[in-house]
């Protein structure tokens, strides 16, 4: 589910992104169903949700949407929440399962 090649980043704001493409900085998330519960991360994971949070506020300040996709429901439940508080930028969660990313 990345978009560049393995082993390689897209570094944009500082911050390495998982690829580019159509005009939006690109976040690859696989799996988490063992740190979600009910649509949310549990309470003593901070550093993820806290990551996408901020990939999410530089990809605005460098005026691109994110689109975080990720390989299961639970996980794009758990991001979409992640950034619901997040402004000034376009961000879009989506399900993908692997191998079902085409652009």
């Amino acid at each position: 589910m990345t978009f560049v090649q393995r082993g390689w980043v897209y570094h944009a704001g500082g911050k390495n992104f998982d690829g580019f493409a159509n005009g939006a900085l690109l976040e690859a998330k696989d799996g988490y169903t063992s740190v979600i519960e009910g649509g949310q991360f549990k309470p003593y994971i901070t550093s993820t949700p806290s990551d996408i949070v901020a990939e999410a506020r530089i990809a605005g300040k460098l005026g691109y949407p994110l689109h975080v996709y990720t390989s299961t429901a639970e996980g794009r439940d758990a991001f979409s929440h992640a950034l619901n508080g997040v402004t000034g930028v376009a961000k879009q969660v989506i399900f993908a399962p692997k191998g079902r990313v085409t652009f």
